[in-house]
């Protein structure tokens, strides 16, 4: 037997002199010299001769710190890397569902399987249509009120815009949902793509359907010839209320008067009876393919509603079913009436079922936070970071 020291340079338990002594850094040989006449013993470290390959550790404690730095920088932006660590219910101490898990990093342990994959796909594609109506819709407002609603600086703000919020907004989305009544229960890997593809199946066919049987309400007559012409004046001018055209008409006769069904006189203008929302959808289908493109919104926009709200049935009951939630949303006669004609129920669908949805993975993804801790939680004091319950 004889003494042998730790790697940080303390004394250690003896080991048996037979043994091979090596750490992460180079190979030592640890060798008892006997003092004399005192009686005592002292260590010695010997550097043992190592092949010039094997003398590679020398460089570990670099790498090291450079993997640290790299998983700093790495959890600055967001994107923890490392391997998931396993999690427990603080309540039960069961370990829950793999898709509950929190799910981080780049490496192959962490990449989702393909039914987590599916359902990432399912839950990001059921919202994005929402985030993209709101992209357009909140800069557009400011543009139009002050008179500048034209395609470049429209289309330079919103898609920037709706890159940011798909991009943030969207990175951290529950794989799956638990299953009503049942703690820690999701559904099968299957039912996702089930629910992805025939989803996706039955909001095409749905749209085509409709596409097929749209009518353009050119002529004021109701609300969609109101948000028809609005849209075809936002698209050509960029700016609302419509100036008085008394020179058309040779100047002010007895009897003339600018009100219409769908809009209203005021002082020098003419305001549309509506609100500004759908017109400003339509103006980007009247930029697009004009008259044809405008009459294309509505059932494109039908089908998106159509998809979010597929999107919502599979949070609250499953993705299976899903598919036949989209088709009976579809196949109702009060969703055929708006889907063909330019309404706005149709975008306000979109944003509400979507709106509904991101609601539903905040509540899954902070009680999954608040259930399940991470091993390597922060201290006390230090902020928390909440990754969610999937990152694709």
């Amino acid at each position: 037997m004889r003494p042998t020291d730790r790697p940080d340079g303390t004394a250690g338990s003896e080991q048996p002199a037979d043994t091979e002594l090596a750490d992460t850094g180079s190979l030592d040989q640890v060798t008892g010299l006997a003092s004399a006449g005192t009686g005592t013993s002292q260590a010695t470290r010997v550097p043992a001769p190592t092949p010039a390959p094997a003398r590679t550790g020398m460089f570990r404690p670099a790498a090291d710190r450079l993997a640290g730095l790299l998983a700093s920088l790495a959890w600055l932006v967001g994107l923890r890397a490392g391997r998931p660590t396993a999690y427990r219910d603080s309540e039960s101490g069961r370990q829950p569902e793999a898709s509950l898990r929190p799910r981080v990093g780049h490496d192959a342990s962490a990449r989702p399987r393909t039914g987590e994959a599916a359902g990432l796909a399912f839950a990001r594609l059921t919202v994005l249509p929402a985030v993209l109506v709101v992209a357009w819709l909140i800069p557009g407002l400011p543009l139009l009120l002050g008179g500048d609603f034209l395609p470049v600086p429209v289309l330079l703000i919103s898609v920037p815009l709706a890159a940011a919020l798909t991009v943030n907004g969207l990175r951290a989305v529950p794989a799956a949902w638990p299953r009503l009544g049942a703690r820690d229960r999701v559904a099968p890997g299957w039912t996702a793509w089930f629910g992805l593809l025939a989803t996706v199946a039955v909001v095409v066919g749905l749209t085509a359907w409709q596409l097929r049987e749209s009518s353009e309400s050119v002529i004021v007559l109701r609300d969609a010839g109101t948000y028809l012409q609005a849209g075809y004046w936002i698209a050509q001018h960029g700016s609302l209320p419509v100036p008085q055209s008394l020179s058309a008409f040779g100047g002010v006769h007895h009897g003339l008067s600018f009100a219409s069904i769908g809009f209203l006189p005021s002082g020098s203008s003419v305001v549309p009876a509506v609100t500004s929302g759908m017109p400003m959808l339509l103006a980007a289908g009247f930029w697009a393919h004009g008259l044809t493109g405008a009459g294309a919104v509505g059932p494109i926009l039908g089908g998106l509603a159509e998809l979010s709200f597929a999107g919502l049935i599979a949070r609250l009951v499953g993705p299976q079913w899903a598919p036949a939630g989209a088709l009976i949303l579809g196949l109702s006669l009060p969703q055929q009436y708006v889907s063909r004609s330019a309404l706005s129920e149709t975008a306000l669908q979109v944003v509400l079922f979507g709106g509904l949805c991101l609601l539903a993975d905040s509540l899954i993804l902070r009680a999954v936070s608040r259930r399940v801790p991470r091993a390597d939680a922060p201290a006390e004091g230090e902020a928390p970071v909440v990754v969610g319950s999937a990152v694709g």
